[in-house]
Parts: C-alpha cells; structure tokens; sequence
C-alpha cells in the first residue's frame, strides 16, 4: 500500500466500508424469521395494514403440550377496532415451517403470514387484496419510526399502557368516541349503579361458573360500545379459554330482552339468563347444564 496515492487510498476504505454496510443490510433484510417450533415465535408481535397509519399490538400464547394448532393469543379490543379483521381472530398455529397462520375460533384461515426473503417480515394477503404485515416487537423497537403505541392509540381511540412481556397490553378507554356513543343503552352515573341500572345494562367482564358455582377459568365481556350481529351488542369469550362448551357456544352479541340477559351464539342461537340477588346472571334451567355469569 506503500505505492498507492492518498486518493486511491480514500477511495479504497470508502468502498470497502459501503461493501460492509451492503452485507449488514442484506442480513438484516433478509433475515428469516424462524417458525420451526410455537415456543420461537411466542410473544409480543406488531401487526399493520400498509399503505395506512393502522397498526396494533398482540401477544401470541405458547401451550405446556407443543402442540402446534388451536394456540391461544390475547388480542385487545383496540387492536380490533383499528384493524377489523382481527375480530374473527380466534387462535393461531404454524404451518410446517412455511407460515403463521391467525385462525377463527373453529380453525379457520383468517390470514397466513409468509416470511418476506426481502425484508425478513411475515406478510398476508387479506380478503380485499390488501397487504398486512406482522413484525416481533423486538425487531419493531430497532426499527426508527414512530412508537407503535402511540399509533394504536390515534386508531382506536385508547391509551395503551405497557405491561410486562408475554402479558400483552391491557387497553384504557380514554376519550369515548361519538360514534361509539351512538344508539348506546343508558347507563347509571352513580359510581355504584344499582339493580335496576345493571339489568338495563349489564356490560363489562364476567367470569362463567358451572355446577356449584366452579370456576370455568375463561372470561366473557360484554361491551356496550361495540355492536354485535343482528342489532346486538358485542360479545367476546377470551382466546383462552379451555371450557369446551364455552368455547362452542362462542358468544358474539347480547342484549337485554324483557329485563333476562340474552347471549347470542356465533351460530345464531340463544341462551337467556336471569339476574340473581347477589348480581350473577344464571341461565334458564330449562335450556342445559347449570351456567352463570359472575361479574369481575
């Protein structure tokens, strides 16, 4: 190097490092993301629509058997209202090393993500055409754009407040929108409401109880600012749920019919039930095994 020029010299160390920075990008970009095993890919995970501001925060839950179908994942409702097809959403599984798939209660395909060889992303094709993607929230924090939560919070309307990892991110309503308060049951504004004010409007979490009063472990919400199927309010059984009826039945909607509690399966059918003394809502005896709602 001793006869080489000072030009020829710059002009070596700068296409020697434009060479280095090529090969760390190409690592980066190309960096696939392994789906050999549930237990790789369980965690936090960012999911956007392209071509929009849309994006949302979910986790997806490993099982203690390594099974690699019906997993369950915790989706919050913001994540819902900002990208509506996660309402379907129902679990997740892999696919043969290909692809995550996020699947209906039933096991459906509602989308499949591929690994992108460019960009080392999960991408969907959705119904429409439209394109989704799905990135770790590891690889989300190192990439310099605006903090996804705060764009979960401009789409959805809630302030998502950070949780410890594999917790997910439980949603604080914020500002009511106005058109969420649209065509909505009236509500008690005593910081307690009362009986009557409950059987009117009974939204919130409950926790479903069978015989003697045994915890099933799942968790039904009853949300009055959602709008359900055929003129109902929103119902939603928790993705972890492991209670098999529970799970069939699949709670989509609900109102309120002649003071009982209606609760519309995603089938179409009903069960109704009758509010106790002590605020639980038991089902009618005559339609099936004891079942009861214990407010959270």
């Amino acid at each position: 190097m001793t006869n080489v020029s000072p030009r020829a010299r710059n002009a070596l160390a700068a296409m020697g490092a434009f060479v280095a920075a090529s090969l760390l990008i190409g690592a980066d970009a190309g960096a696939a993301v392994d789906l050999s095993a549930t237990a790789r890919v369980a965690g936090q995970w960012d999911m956007s629509l392209d071509d929009t501001n849309r994006k949302c925060r979910f986790v997806l839950r490993d099982a203690d058997d390594r099974r690699l179908e019906g997993l369950p994942l915790a989706v919050p409702a913001g994540c819902r209202r900002a990208l509506p097809i996660l309402a379907d959403v129902g679990q997740w599984s892999l696919d043969n090393n290909r692809s995550l798939r996020l699947e209906d209660a039933e096991g459906g395909k509602v989308l499949e993500f591929s690994p992108d060889p460019a960009s080392g992303a999960l991408l969907a094709r959705g119904p429409e055409g439209e394109t989704y993607q799905l990135i770790s929230a590891a690889d989300a924090a190192q990439t310099p754009r605006r903090d996804a939560r705060q764009q979960v919070a401009q789409t959805s309307g809630f302030r998502v407040e950070e949780t410890p990892a594999g917790a997910g991110f439980q949603p604080r309503r914020e500002t009511e929108k106005p058109l969420a308060r649209q065509n909505a049951p009236v509500v008690a504004t005593s910081a307690a409401p009362n009986a009557a004010a409950m059987r009117t409007n009974p939204a919130g979490r409950y926790a479903p109880l069978r015989d003697a009063g045994k915890d099933t472990g799942c968790m039904v919400t009853l949300d009055d600012k959602s709008r359900g199927p055929k003129g109902t309010n929103r119902a939603q059984l928790a993705p972890a749920c492991r209670d098999q009826g529970l799970v069939i039945f699949d709670p989509v909607g609900w109102q309120i019919e002649r003071g009982r509690l209606s609760l519309m399966a995603r089938k179409g059918h009903k069960a109704h039930f009758d509010r106790q003394p002590d605020g639980v809502w038991l089902r009618d005896p005559k339609e099936g095994k004891t079942l009861s709602l214990r407010p959270m």
